[in-house]
């Protein structure tokens, strides 16, 4: 079994219009995750930071988060998944 922890470095969100603004009546929401880096510290365990966007079209608010996610389980799990 694999385990997986978050640790949430940086959370930022910003709406751009005000809030007496009626939203649009159809919004696009686009969904990103990066995967910045993959440090192995062991066979077992393995640390990967992250950064994770939602963006709405049209532009009425952005989402940013910042973080890392620690990987932990048994070598045979580990490498294989």
């Amino acid at each position: 079994m694999l385990r997986v922890t978050v640790q949430i470095t940086n959370l930022t969100g910003e709406r751009f219009r005000g809030y007496e603004s009626q939203l649009p009546p159809q919004v696009q929401i686009a969904v990103n995750i990066n995967i910045v880096g993959l440090d192995l510290k062991s066979e077992s365990t393995a640390d990967a930071p992250f950064v994770f966007t939602v963006n709405y079209n049209p532009s009425i608010a952005q989402l940013s988060v910042k973080g890392r996610a620690q990987v932990f389980g048994e070598k045979k799990r580990f490498l294989r998944s």
